[in-house]
């Protein structure tokens, strides 16, 4: 099966890194932001769960405030594929924080609905909860 990684780029203004890592790590908040439910830590090798169990994994790097790396996986991933590799890096210029999202490992059909999917559930709703 060919696989493809996606990379997104996104600025939050005046919101600082360590709110953005928080919205995705501290499970109380990724429920406030995304109005789904969320089991996360920012603890090494902790699993997780988000979107009542459409995508979980593993925390296999965390740089609090800058780095998150996880196994990841949705419910209809393929059996015979390994997790892919979720790398969000979070980085302050000035006021602003910008997001690097790199999305490697993914299934060819998977990618473009997965980036959307990042768009649609994470960046368009933390702009929401943040008034951005």
């Amino acid at each position: 099966m060919r696989l493809q990684s996606i990379t997104v780029h996104e600025i939050f203004h005046n919101v600082k890194a360590s709110t953005l890592f928080e919205l995705y790590t501290n499970a109380a908040k990724h429920e406030d932001a995304t109005g789904s439910s969320a089991l996360i830590t920012d603890k090494l090798g902790e699993p997780f769960n988000l979107y009542n169990g459409f995508c979980f994994g593993e925390n296999i790097e965390i740089k609090k405030n800058k780095l998150i790396v996880q196994a990841w996986r949705t419910e209809d991933w393929p059996d015979e594929l390994d997790d892919s590799i979720l790398v969000i890096r979070l980085i302050e210029e000035g006021n602003d924080t910008h997001l690097y999202l790199t999305h490697a490992d993914l299934p060819v059909d998977m990618a473009e609905p997965l980036r959307k999917g990042w768009n649609d559930f994470y960046w368009s709703k933390w702009r929401t909860y943040l008034k951005q």
